[in-house]
């Protein structure tokens, strides 16, 4: 077991003695040899459990506030929260120092943009790894994660793992939960993305402004070199104005404003790419559905493109990439099936959008609302389903320790057009969702993705889209 001296990870404290073999904020995870770093949170305080922390063996404590005597060594650090994340990156060996690191934030696409960046990286022969809402790791197989950016600890523990493992390069997903508690600390981002920003996580942030605030966060920190915007969102301009000067800005879109400027259309395998840009021009058929995975391919092409990597090299990669988990995979059953992470509303109407496109007697729809989450959300989803899709089966996603009878009705209540199917059990929403599809129709299954299970009352009961589609589709095989 690695252990460093304490004094290593505060500089100021003298104690050549005090060994730290593991970092710990929540004292049930405490082993012996732990520094136990005591925050105030929430839901709890970290100080009222430095008792057990030193029970179960922690050679020392952090804290914020002024403690009685304890039998171990005692820091207190008015700014612990901020400095979490400088004290993993000493324990772990400064790992993200070893590391070139784009970050993505938005609302929706950070996920794709991540998984496309990390995917080129590799098929251009670069030892790349991405980490996010779908897990860590090399692409196509990644390890689950249960947070889209974990706190400091673990993630600096990841990037040291990664590192030990030869990766050099890592496209890292920074929710704006993240960005404000700063748990991205001591990861010096050398490209900053931003896709989009549009409702989600007003259960946390009081507004859109403190959100869109949060999301500006990663454009000024300091170690980063390349700006990437999607011009094309309202909040653009916002972001653009945290970017320093002497900072590479480089803009996606379709209008004029843009420097890397993308058009589609429609080509046999999908959808056709025709990308001008400042290292050349190039049109690809991409076997893609919609507007919204072209672009994330793009960003992650221009994110490249900017540090140096060849765009036409990237264009002639882009039909061999692994697809993204749970990000309008498509499987080609008795009516197509479209599995898509689609959980905010402006996610689902670009992708209902893109659908009703292609399918000329229109969309079904299954979805359902998180508990414990922006419950404003709820009725505008619904409003984008009633509006777009030709009939709608509201069902659970993760009630967590909400009533899921209560946000189905809630979900219910949006809808003025359609009667929607109000069916809990989300198995039997998607069968008789399918059973009721005829030809010309596709069925849209959305805001599970990549996950597999459904969270409520604590517990986690296996369910995964993916493989309910993949049964209908064989059924049709057999």
């Amino acid at each position: 077991m690695t252990s460093v001296p304490l004094e290593r990870l505060f500089p100021h404290v003298r104690d050549p003695i005090t060994q730290v073999s593991g970092l710990a904020l929540d004292s049930r995870q405490v082993i012996a040899g732990d520094l136990f770093i005591a925050l105030k949170g929430t839901r709890g305080d970290g100080h009222d459990y430095v008792d057990e922390a030193i029970r179960r063996g922690a050679a020392a404590i952090a804290c914020e506030r002024e403690l009685p005597a304890q039998p171990v060594p005692v820091v207190k650090e008015l700014e612990l929260r901020t400095e979490v994340g400088n004290l993993a990156a000493r324990f772990y060996g400064q790992p993200a120092m070893s590391l070139r690191i784009l970050a993505v934030t938005g609302t929706n696409g950070k996920t794709s943009v991540a998984w496309f960046a990390a995917s080129l990286l590799r098929a251009l022969g670069e030892a790349a790894a991405c980490h996010g809402t779908i897990g860590w790791g090399t692409p196509p197989k990644l390890a689950a994660t249960r947070l889209t950016t974990p706190d400091p600890i673990t993630l600096h523990a990841r990037l040291n793992a990664l590192r030990q493992t030869g990766v050099r390069w890592v496209a890292l997903e920074a929710s704006s939960h993240a960005l404000d508690q700063q748990r991205l600390a001591a990861v010096h981002p050398e490209v900053a993305v931003f896709t989009n920003l549009s409702r989600d996580h007003l259960d946390y942030h009081a507004h859109m402004q403190a959100y869109l605030e949060a999301k500006a966060k990663l454009f000024r920190m300091p170690s980063v070199k390349v700006a990437v915007v999607n011009c094309d969102d309202p909040a653009a301009k916002s972001i653009e104005s945290a970017v320093a000067k002497g900072v590479k800005l480089l803009r996606i879109g379709r209008g004029k404003r843009a420097d890397v400027r993308y058009f589609l259309g429609d080509s046999s395998e999908g959808t056709s790419l025709k990308v001008e840009s400042p290292w050349g021009s190039f049109q690809e058929p991409l076997p893609m559905i919609g507007e919204t995975g072209p672009l994330n391919l793009l960003t992650a092409m221009t994110s490249l493109a900017a540090l140096g990597f060849d765009l036409g090299r990237m264009s002639e990669l882009i039909t061999r990439l692994p697809p993204v988990p749970g990000r309008m995979q498509l499987f080609d059953a008795r009516v197509p099936i479209i599995v898509d992470y689609a959980h905010t509303p402006d996610a689902l109407k670009h992708t209902l959008e893109s659908l009703d496109q292609r399918y000329r007697d229109g969309v079904i729809c299954v979805f359902g609302c998180g508990g414990d989450r922006d419950s404003g959300k709820r009725t505008q989803m619904a409003s984008v389903v009633d509006r777009l899709a030709v009939d709608a089966w509201v069902t659970d996603d993760n009630p967590r320790e909400e009533s899921a009878s209560e946000i189905r009705s809630q979900i219910c209540g949006g809808f003025s057009r359609l009667t929607p199917h109000n069916v809990a059990d989300r198995t039997r929403a998607v069968e008789e969702a399918y059973a009721s599809a005829r030809a010309g129709q596709a069925l849209l299954l959305a805001g599970k993705g990549h996950e597999f299970g459904i969270v409520s009352s604590g517990r986690v009961t296996p369910h995964s889209d993916l493989d309910l589609a993949r049964t209908l589709m064989e059924r049709r095989a057999c």
